[in-house]
């Protein structure tokens, strides 16, 4: 059985500089292959991942998520379990797993993200607006975590 990963896209090569990083959380996130790109059937992302920095615990329930840690030291959650990831580590996501992850090295991290199917990289640029621009309207954050089928959690206390 032969499985098609795209349908209307063409060869072609995607320069670094047509594709604009972006802050977020203490994470620069440059997309490296958008939903447009190729088919809408993945996204492609590096993101540098300062000290400390990562995000909340949260599901994504359109994507499957493939983490490969490029550089540094990694606490990722995956739904109840936590694991130490370190340079060359791959961690797979399944849609609507909570997962969260955080740099816990002494220097900048850097991950490789692959999200099937495409999109995610919209949701990530729309929350760096909306936290930088309105940070405090939760009916906003509400709003676009609902479109783009993303679920915030509580850190445990």
């Amino acid at each position: 059985m032969e499985t098609t990963l795209a349908t209307h896209t063409e060869p072609r090569l995607l320069e670094p500089d047509d594709r604009p990083a972006f802050s977020i959380l203490g994470i620069d996130v440059r997309p490296l292959v958008r939903v447009g790109d190729f088919g809408g059937a993945l996204t492609l992302m590096e993101q540098h991942v300062a000290p400390g920095a990562g995000t909340p615990p949260h599901s994504c329930h359109h994507e499957d998520k493939v983490f490969y840690v490029l550089e540094g030291t990694f606490d990722i959650l995956l739904g109840q379990q936590m694991h130490r990831a370190g340079t060359g580590a791959t961690l797979l996501v399944p849609r609507g797993t909570p997962h969260r992850f955080e740099n816990i090295g002494m220097d900048q991290g850097r991950l490789l993200v692959l999200l099937t199917p495409g999109g995610h990289e919209d949701f990530l640029q729309n929350l760096s607006h909306l936290l930088q621009h309105s940070p405090a309207d939760a009916a906003a954050f509400a709003r676009l975590n609902h479109t783009y089928g993303v679920e915030v959690f509580q850190a445990a206390e």
